[in-house]
Formats: C-alpha cells, sequence, structure tokens
C-alpha cells in the first residue's frame, strides 16, 4: 500500500497528511485518521488525478491528454485491437483492458495499483454471490438476491463469450486464452466493487471524445488509492473535480475527495457510495450493513409490470369496475419498488428516503398500513385501478398548490396520511380501492415470505465458536444475516396491513 501511495503522489495524486490507510480483516483497507490528527469540514481526504485512472478511455486510439487520460505512448502493452473494441461494449472493452494489465505484471504502469486489489487466484478475497459455490447460492434461494445473482451470471458468460470470439478474429489471436472466464469475472468484480461514474468524476465528461454510440456513462473509472474508502449511507462528503493544486508534469484534472463533518483521530473515514439497499450492497460489493437503532438498510425488491409512469392513465390494465380501458396501451415495463423494515420515513430509513416521492412526511402521519410501503408503489397501485378522473373526485385537491407543484403528490399525500377517507363520498369507493391495494400489497408479502420459508435454513449456536469443521463460512453466515433480515421485513409488512378504522 505503502508503494501504491507514493506511485500516485508521483503523479499528481495526493493522501491527506492526516489520513492513514489501514488494514484489518473485517473490512480490508480503509481511510483511518492518524493519531494526533482530526479531520474539519472541508477538508480533502483523497485526491486522484485522472492520468492514472483506469478505464475505457485507455483503449482508445486518440489522444486525450487535454482531458487528463494518459496518451497512447504512456500506456502499456499493445493496444487492444480496434475491430475487437468495436464488436464489444464500452464496459466489456474495460474489462478486458483491465485483464490485460494485470497480465503485464510489472511491465504495466498500473502495477502498483493492481498489486493492492485482491489477487485472481485468491477467490475467497474477492468473489460476490454471483461466483459463489453451488452451495452457497442456494443458501440465497427465496431472495432476490438469488433471482438477481444468477442473471449476473448468465450475462457475464454471454459477454464473456462474445467477447473471446470477437478477440480471437484479431491479431491477439494467440492470446485469447488468456483473458479466461475467471480473469473475466475478476476483472468485473473490481469494476464493480471499486469503479465510479464518469459524470461524477471526470471534469467536462460532456466534452469527452467518444465515439459514437457511446454514452458518458456507458463505462465506469477505477481511481487507484481514492477508491479504498469504505461505504457508509450516512456519511457526507463531496466529490470535486478541477485542476490539480501545482504546477508541473502532473499538474492536470483532479478529482478530490473531501469530508462535510469532522472526523477524530482513530475513527475511520468513509466515503459514500450512494443510496444501495443491502440486497444491492450484497450483489456489488459483497456486504450488508447490520441493523443498529440509528440506521437500517434492510429492503425486500419487489417487480411491477406497468405501462408508464406512476402518473400515467389506467397503465393498460383494467380501470375500477372492471372496465378495460379503450386506448391502445404502450408495451409492459418493469419497475422495482421495495418494502421497508422500519416506516419508510423514518429517520433510520435513510436509504429509503432517497427513492421517496415525499420523504419528508411525518412517520406517526401516515397510516399503519402503508408505513412499511414505498409510497412510490402505493400510488403506482391506484393508479392502476383507476383512470385520471376518477382519481381526481377520489382525492381533491383542496389545498392551495404551490406553482409548478405535482397534484398527484398531495393526492398521494392525503391517501397515505388517511385525510382522503374523511373526505371522500361512500358512492365513490373508496374503501373498496382501498381494500384491494392493501389486499395485493399483502399478496406480494405473503409470496416473498412463502418463497423465504420453502428454502429456509439455520446455523447451529456453535458455527460461530464451534470446531473448526463445524463453523460456519463467511458466505454462510452473510446469507443468514441477509434472509434474517428479509424475513423481519416482510413480517414487519404483514403485521402493519390492517385497514384503519
Amino acid at each position: 500500500m505503502d508503494e501504491l501511495i507514493s506511485w500516485s503522489k508521483e503523479n499528481g495524486g495526493n493522501l491527506s497528511a492526516a489520513v492513514e490507510v489501514f488494514y484489518d480483516s473485517v473490512t480490508g483497507h480503509s481511510f483511518r485518521v492518524r493519531e494526533g490528527h482530526s479531520l474539519q469540514p472541508g477538508d480533502a481526504i483523497v485526491s486522484c488525478p485522472l492520468n492514472i485512472t483506469l478505464s475505457y478511455l485507455n483503449t482508445l486510439d486518440q489522444d486525450l491528454t487535454p482531458h487528463g487520460i494518459p496518451s497512447p505512448p504512456h500506456r502499456t502493452g499493445d493496444p487492444l485491437p480496434q475491430e475487437f473494441l468495436r464488436a464489444v461494449d464500452p464496459h466489456v472493452a474495460a474489462r478486458f483492458f483491465l485483464i490485460q494489465q494485470y497480465l503485464l505484471g510489472p511491465r504495466s504502469f498500473w502495477y502498483p495499483y493492481i498489486r493492492t486489489l485482491p489477487q485472481p487466484d485468491n477467490l475467497s478475497e474477492w468473489a460476490l454471490p454471483p461466483f459463489w459455490t453451488s452451495d452457497d447460492i442456494d443458501l440465497l434461494d427465496g431472495t432476490n438476491a438469488h433471482v438477481s445473482l444468477h442473471e449476473i451470471k448468465a450475462r457475464l458468460r454471454r459477454e464473456h463469450k462474445h467477447a473471446s470470439a470477437a478477440l480471437q478474429a484479431t491479431s491477439f489471436a494467440g492470446r485469447s486464452r488468456d483473458y479466461s472466464r475467471l480473469l473475466y469475472h475478476w476483472a468485473y468484480t473490481i469494476f464493480t466493487t471499486r469503479s465510479f461514474r464518469p459524470s461524477r468524476v471526470v471534469p467536462n465528461p460532456e466534452a469527452l471524445p467518444l465515439p459514437s454510440g457511446v454514452a458518458v456513462d456507458d463505462f465506469h473509472v477505477l481511481m487507484p488509492l481514492f477508491d479504498v474508502g469504505n461505504h457508509s449511507p450516512t456519511a457526507e462528503v463531496d466529490w470535486h473535480t478541477g485542476a490539480a493544486g501545482k504546477e508541473g508534469p502532473h499538474s492536470g484534472p483532479v478529482t478530490v475527495l473531501s469530508t462535510r463533518t469532522p472526523y477524530a483521530a482513530g475513527e475511520q473515514v468513509f466515503n459514500n457510495y450512494g443510496p444501495k439497499t443491502n440486497a444491492e450492497l450484497l450483489l456489488a460489493y459483497g456486504f450488508v450493513i447490520p441493523e443498529s437503532p440509528a440506521l437500517h438498510n434492510d429492503y425486500v425488491h419487489l417487480q411491477l409490470r406497468t405501462a408508464g409512469p406512476p402518473s400515467a392513465a389506467s397503465h393498460g390494465v383494467k380501470e375500477a369496475g372492471g372496465r378495460e380501458s379503450s386506448s391502445q396501451p404502450p408495451p409492459p415495463k418493469t419497475r422495482e419498488f421495495f418494502f421497508s423494515l422500519r416506516p419508510v420515513t423514518h429517520p433510520s430509513s435513510v436509504t429509503a428516503h432517497k427513492h421517496l416521492t415525499l420523504p419528508s412526511l411525518d412517520p406517526d402521519s401516515v397510516l399503519p398500513c402503508f408505513r412499511h410501503v414505498q409510497d412510490t408503489l402505493v400510488w403506482e397501485l391506484i393508479c392502476m385501478q383507476t383512470t385520471p378522473e376518477q382519481r381526481e373526485a377520489l382525492f381533491p385537491v383542496t389545498v392551495v398548490q404551490e406553482e409548478g407543484a405535482d397534484g398527484d403528490k398531495e393526492r398521494l399525500r392525503v391517501l397515505l396520511t388517511g385525510e382522503a377517507r374523511k373526505t371522500a363520498s361512500v358512492d365513490m369507493g373508496m374503501e373498496a380501492l382501498l381494500e384491494r391495494t392493501l389486499a395485493i400489497i399483502q399478496a406480494k408479502a405473503f409470496q416473498e415470505l412463502e418463497k423465504l420459508e420453502q428454502s429456509d435454513f439455520e446455523l447451529a449456536e456453535d458455527d460461530e465458536e464451534g470446531e473448526e469443521g463445524n463453523r460456519a463460512t463467511r458466505n454462510q453466515r452473510l446469507a443468514y444475516v441477509y434472509r434474517t433480515q428479509c424475513r423481519k421485513v416482510l413480517i414487519n409488512v404483514l403485521e402493519s396491513l390492517e385497514m384503519p378504522s
């Protein structure tokens, strides 16, 4: 790690003098405040110059030096054939470029970085759930993660097969076998767990001279040393992009990670990867955030086939009363929603707040039957059963709306808080509509819980501290914790679904 820090600094990067990189068996490498130091809001933690980043941009056959990307003479190894790059997606090309640099070993410009990464032959250090053993994968059966990991495995198998054939048809034909599926899985994992979107870390990303048909965020960027920071959903940080603060050969663009909150000596300094649920963290990073009084990150993801945005009319399904919509519905689209362990507007439901239509509602003002359900899902189900005209009649907007405000948000508010039931007339079918909506939510929660129960497993009490032969593996413990939390989410939802009087 010292070599990586030195290499980064030699090329224009920096690590705050108040910060050190430390390692433990649970969190791996992380940032920590040095003894005798502290960090204050606005202090820089680490900076990464674009000239040491690794991405699809490094494969382009043009000079990107003005954008801070190493020019072709700076790159190590023979350029990947242009016909190969045209045949594969940008994110696939980036993974093959990382594999190439790994195969070059000490000859690679990125060797000081790559040698600090989990190595391909140490599968247990980097294997995400899609690459677990079959027995361990089966432990996730009945969860959303189980379905998603099989989709990931199938997609990676197709990508590698197609890319290998494309590489075989080029001047790299004699080397194509070196780009094995194991290395492709490793490269996928490195990018998935450590990379950043160009739109967040590249100055003026829209100015990048990308090939026709390639969008800025069709690929991701690896940022040596910058990627050491672990994730906390409550960490308040800033990412700045701009010119380096010093003159010289490495004065190009840099990305700086700064803190918005103070840290004392000995405290771990976190980055924030964004509002990701435990299901997403498990699949993409191989960990989950444990439940605590101040924070939970436990959500069960749901998929719903819709025909438009939440406020669209009828969504191409039967309207209230069973009448078919006379208009031709658009093609159905699958959208994702969630159930939450705690009320979605509760202060500890940090990730949920980023995905709510009305995140600032007082948790106690929401009807108990809707507290654990994403508000966007509730409104989607209402829209599937009614027309716009029916919703206007059922949920009249009586308050003065701010200019440009969405009337549907106010209708959702009066629905969630129960105010709509006080004003709606009986013949409008408000109670029947709510009962049907709750029945749909209840059926989905029961269905998800039943899938969990059918594939349930237990860990013996001595699995943690028993004899070596009986001790549960990390994967087994992780799967057990994740399943346990999913069950708690579904039970909480079902217990809250009673129709209020």
